[in-house]
């Protein structure tokens, strides 16, 4: 029974290296690192309840004095709450969705522009940047119009004759700017929240009960929908626009910035706060609203409340100031992309450069926005109608696109991905000049079209066969003794056909070569090609072929290449086609240099034998007999493409650079020696390798005549497939399959049975496992000992959660028992021994329990190099890797943790007694501080995220480690905030020369000389190969090199 899956296999320098949460970063993304910059503002410092609260109180605000007027009166009880829960729910799915996307292949991304820059391109960066922006203005002119409004109704408690709203409103936006002034970022709102909590509850307790009293009493309620057809049609979908605005931000990675680590977990924590505590509170006022008064409720609740006058003060005067915490939420990314633009990153927020530019850029924003509101103070519908229009995408299309982009790269096999290269979306702009009622039209354009270039459709699609090698003979085996089924070939054939035109969006399909068998009688081999090709001809649009090994044993080139309609040149069987502008499709012939195919005394045929009798010793060319590896591959059923057809093949590639175009590269013959084994390569490989490698348009290489099959990436990214083949496929099995081509990969959808399994290959596991399925992939260890019978889940009783590592010799063993016993077992406790010396240490208990690793005369950095893998450490929160002569008398392990993870630090030590041992100065105990910042690598610490990138800082040949130090700010952002001296948990260091009188004396210099000399030579290497990797990548980027930060 056919069976179809999908097989995916991806290219390293493309998208498909995108994974959620973890994985290595792709290196083709780094050309997007320019989006994820440093931020002025504070990033990684709040809990989840700070961020919930905000989002609750946040959304909580006044603004929801409007709703029951525009979510229920336009559609009534039933269609009114429907459509609250049903846009509720999924409001909060696609907010469950988008935060999970905030850490992608060890990303973080704390901007949505950002994310979607750094996943589809720079395009979609600015389409976000437009959409979002315009989403925070809208959305801090409804507030402004909602505090001018609250003001309003307070003034006309004590006048007759009240002020204009335009007065209210220039109030409002100037109370604003001063808040967002003095408190200049998101997480700086922390000590307001408690004051906004109050304020919310304060308002919401007061409102209830006014509306319960004014229901009660209200015994003339209306709920009927009121208008004409075409009336009731806007006014619906005006209402769910208002629940969409109410719902969502369009700022989540903003907000979710803030947040301490693990973000994705806190991050939905707070969004659960937000969709339980936050959605019963703004739908019950919006709900009892619309029961207390009916469809006659106001579009600013307050205005009908019959209450007292201070129970209506009391109202407005919260929700107004209310209203001033809720829009510095909402108008806060504008805020920071203005802050990170022009002040100064180097200097505090409250610098005077910055105050002074603060106060120009906060002054900018406010007074545009006010002025716009006060001119239009009637534009709260608008608002509404296109703030949905531009929050759609942002909430529910763009995470959506995101996440298939990515859960696309990590399904179960069998799965095939061929990812080309991160591409730039061709989106219009639809929203910018048009009117809102029109972009509701365009805004579902733009979602279909953004489904196209967001890699939910391909661009087209093609068939693809190999080696059907029919024969009207019985079934046979081929040299090797595999059975052949030549009659059923012609049903897998026949079967491919109808699949593919099943399908219908099939452009094209790629026959490999070898439609006919050698066996196949001579007399009967012109009908047999022509019943072959009959039948390919039954496919709904055109089949390229290539010409294959047997196809010669049956017929000459010339008649072959006329029989197959191949678009030849000059009559050779080479030649290329485009099915769309940017793809080009490259078709070689792998017998243009061969002994088969040609007239006896042809100068191909003449090249082609003395090419066997140089490379194989034996009279029958077509045995490897005596040859080794790939010499092998010099056989007559092989050939080459020769000379004239690589000038071709260059000139065709540097059309496809100058032209932008993808290429894929197709050949009845193996192109890679991995992808196949080395009797079926093309003669002439390498020159063919030597010449795509030199281009980087090529993306994959697909061939046939190896019938197993084969796959491999190679050394400049490109894939190599080889295509089973249908002849060997026994009956009621199948080997063929269609590509699908999208703008960033190829994904192959392989109908295969015959080999009774699937070929499983997933490149998103790790290196060298990809043929293995996920769910047994494990990429990471620990030290955790473990015992030798019973039960594996009940061998630990306990975790340790910290690593700590000691390079020690025997002679310091009474320090390093003093120094061990300050660590709780909640440490893993590992000893590199560099004088291999290690069963004397059983003298103490804890060693017993303790790792031992040996090597003589090596030094930590080797050590760590070595041993600690990031994935070998990765259950440890923190990893200790501290030198042997470090006296612990005042320091205790589990406060100092405490410490850093209270200040957050990635990098840190223990702060150094300055009265003795020797230090540098930076690193001395300063007794007013809890932490200062600076490190060294005497005693250094490590979160298990910051070692990840310090491990693979670490030069291999380079064991001591100098000048690390001072680079070990590039693994942490921001590094001032985030690498520190813990003052108030301090050690000594003793400076005993241990391992540095292990040096060997040479040229009259003692030991510890040669020791020192060959630091210093370390330390100049190391700063270096860091300047010139800087400057080689920024050069790489079309970037001119900034001065080396390597001091």
């Amino acid at each position: 029974m056919d069976q179809a899956g999908p097989t995916e296999f991806g290219v390293g320098n493309g998208v498909e290296a995108l994974s959620l949460e973890s994985g290595q970063a792709p290196a083709e993304s780094q050309k997007q690192q320019e989006y994820v910059i440093t931020s002025a503002h504070a990033v990684d410092k709040d809990s989840w309840q700070q961020v919930g609260l905000m989002l609750v109180t946040g959304f909580n605000c006044a603004y929801v004095f409007s709703f029951s007027n525009l979510m229920l009166v336009p559609l009534g009880w039933a269609w009114g709450l429907t459509c609250l829960a049903v846009i509720g729910a999924f409001a909060c799915y696609a907010n469950w969705l988008l935060s999970g996307l905030h850490v992608i292949d060890g990303h973080r991304f704390i901007r949505y522009r950002d994310l979607m820059g750094f996943v589809f391109g720079r395009r979609m960066y600015y389409l976000t940047w437009f959409l979002q922006f315009m989403t925070l203005l809208l959305g801090n002119m409804g507030f402004i119009l909602l505090g001018g409004r609250a003001l309003k109704e307070i003034n006309s408690e004590f006048s007759n004759s009240p002020l204009r709203l335009q007065v209210f409103i220039l109030a409002t936006g100037v109370v604003y700017f001063i808040f967002a002034y003095l408190v200049p970022t998101m997480s700086a709102m922390r000590n307001w929240l408690a004051t906004s909590a109050v304020l919310t509850v304060t308002y919401v307790v007061v409102l209830v009960a006014i509306l319960v009293k004014d229901g009660k009493a209200n015994k003339t309620k209306d709920y009927n929908i009121h208008g004409s057809e075409v009336e009731k049609v806007f006014n619906a979908f005006g209402a769910i626009a208002a629940i969409l605005v109410c719902n969502t931000s369009g700022l989540l990675p903003e907000i979710q910035s803030t947040l301490r680590k693990p973000v994705v977990a806190n991050m939905r924590k707070a969004l659960m706060m937000q969709y339980t505590v936050g959605l019963a509170v703004y739908y019950g006022i919006s709900i009892a609203g619309y029961w207390a008064y009916g469809s006659s409720v106001s579009e600013y609740l307050p205005y009908q409340l019959s209450g007292p006058r201070w129970g209506n003060v009391l109202i407005n005067s919260t929700a107004f100031l209310q209203s001033v915490v809720s829009q510095h939420m909402f108008c806060a990314p504008i805020h920071e992309a203005l802050d990170t633009k022009f002040q100064k990153l180097d200097e505090g927020m409250f610098s005077k450069a910055n105050l002074g530019r603060r106060f120009a850029l906060r002054a900018l924003v406010f007074g545009l926005n006010t002025f716009v509101t006060a001119l239009f103070p009637f534009m709260g519908d608008f608002v509404n109608l296109f703030g949905s229009f531009t929050l759609f995408p942002l909430t529910f299309v763009f995470p959506s696109m995101v996440f298939i982009k990515v859960r696309q790269l990590l399904l179960p096999p069998p799965l095939f991905l061929l990812s080309l290269s991160q591409e730039i979306l061709e989106v219009e702009l639809v929203l910018v000049n048009r009117d809102p009622i029109g972009s509701a039209r365009d805004l579902l354009q733009l979602a279909a079209q953004m489904a196209t270039l967001g890699g939910l459709q391909p661009l087209f699609s093609f068939g693809v066969i190999s080696d059907v090698q029919y024969a009207d003979i019985p079934d046979g085996h081929s040299f090797s003794g595999v059975p052949r089924y030549y009659r059923h070939s012609m049903q897998v054939l026949q079967g491919a056909i109808s699949k593919w035109n099943d399908h219908k969006k099939l452009q094209f399909s790629m026959n490999f070569g070898d439609i006919v068998d050698g066996f196949c009688p001579k007399d009967k081999s012109l009908i047999t090609v022509q019943k072959v090709v009959k039948e390919f001809d039954r496919f709904n649009g055109p089949t390229y072929h290539m010409i294959g090994n047997h196809c010669l044993y049956n017929l000459p080139r010339s008649k072959l290449i006329s029989l197959l309609k191949l678009p030849s040149i000059h009559g050779h069987a080479y030649y290329d086609f485009s099915p769309c502008p940017g793809y080009r499709f490259i078709v070689l012939d792998a017998y243009e240099i061969s002994t088969i195919g040609w007239p006896q005394g042809h100068p191909n045929t003449l090249a082609a034998m003395q090419i066997l009798e140089a490379k194989n010793p034996n009279s029958d060319k077509n045995s490897p007999n005596g040859m080794v590896g790939l010499e092998k591959r010099f056989l007559k059923f092989n050939g080459a493409v020769g000379k004239e057809q690589l000038l071709w093949l260059d000139d065709a590639l540097k059309d496809s650079t100058k032209n932008e175009q993808k290429v894929v590269i197709c050949c009845h013959l193996p192109l890679h020696p991995k992808a196949a084994s080395a009797k079926a390569l093309l003669w002439d490989y390498e020159d063919v390798l030597n010449l795509i490698h030199s281009y980087k348009c090529v993306k994959a290489c697909f061939a046939g005549h190896d019938h197993k099959g084969g796959y491999t990436v190679d050394s400049h990214g490109i894939h190599h497939r080889v295509f089973e083949a249908a002849l060997e496929c026994p009956p009621e099995s199948n080997a063929y399959g269609y590509i699908d081509v999208y703008r960033d990969r190829l994904s192959l959808i392989v109908i295969y049975t015959y080999r009774n399994c699937y070929m499983i290959y997933v490149p998103t596991n790790p290196r060298g496992a990809e043929r293995l399925p996920p769910c047994i992939v494990v990429p990471e260890s620990d030290f955790y000992l473990r015992r030798l019978w019973g039960n594996p889940d009940e061998d630990l009783i306990v975790q340790q959660k910290y690593l700590v590592t000691f390079t020690v010799g025997y002679e310091q063993k009474n320090n390093i028992d003093a120094a061990v016993k300050k660590f709780s077992e909640n440490f893993t406790i590992l000893l590199f021994h560099y004088d291999g010396r290690t069963t004397e240490w059983d003298e103490f208990e804890w060693s017993k329990r303790a790792i031992h690793v040996s090597a003589r005369k090596q030094t930590k950095w080797w050590y760590a190099k070595r041993f600690l893998h990031p994935d070998i450490v990765a259950r440890y929160e923190y990893i200790f890797i501290w030198d042997e002569d470090l006296g612990l008398e005042h320091f205790d392990a589990e406060e100092y943790i405490k410490l850093v993870k209270k200040h957050g630090l990635e990098i840190s030590q223990p702060g150094l007694e300055p009265n003795n041992g020797l230090t540098w100065q930076m690193t001395k105990r300063r007794g007013d501080h809890e932490v200062h910042k600076f490190v060294e690598i005497m005693a250094t610490v490590f979160s298990r995220d910051a070692w990840r990138c310090v491990w693979h800082m670490i030069q291999n040949d380079l064991v001591h480690g100098w000048g690390l130090d001072f680079a070990l700010r590039k693994c942490v952002e921001p590094a001032h905030e985030k690498i520190g001296v813990v003052d108030a948990q301090w050690i000594v260091h003793q400076v005993v020369p241990s391992l540095g009188n292990q040096g060997q004396a040479e040229k009259g210099k003692a030991p510890w000389e040669g020791v020192r000399e060959r630091c210093r030579k370390e330390w100049a290497i190391f700063q270096s190969r860091l300047s010139d990797a800087e400057r080689a990548y920024y050069l790489s980027m079309g970037i001119a090199p900034r001065n080396s930060t390597v001091t």
